[in-house]
């Protein structure tokens, strides 16, 4: 099924130079085999989702920052403090991890 998942800017750069392959958010956005694209510099990128699953934000900015496109744990925090002002850096908040693989660019 093709969903959808809204990137920023930071996300756009980092999936186009290949380095961002999994995406946190506050809620499930798909189920492995689902595909989403994404329009970066007037071309489409597409990519499967591989596993979905849970861990606290901690344990996404210590052991999973690399996958995400970040430089460092700091980076992530960062990151993600910017997108959710509001919500601000909760450690123990619970998050989706969405796994994916480049399929295409178009």
């Amino acid at each position: 099924m093709e969903i959808k998942i809204p990137f920023n800017n930071w996300s756009k750069e980092r999936l186009n130079s290949k380095l961002k392959l999994a995406t946190t958010r506050n809620k499930r956005y798909g189920k492995i085999g689902d595909t989403f694209s994404v329009d970066i510099k007037h071309r489409k990128y597409t990519f499967e989702i591989l596993a979905v699953f849970q861990l606290t934000l901690y344990y996404v900015a210590k052991d999973l920052y690399a996958i995400e496109g970040a430089d460092s744990p700091l980076e992530f925090r960062k990151v993600w403090e910017e997108i959710h002002p509001k919500l601000g850096w909760t450690p123990d908040k619970k998050v989706f991890v969405h796994l994916f693989r480049l399929t295409e660019v178009s």
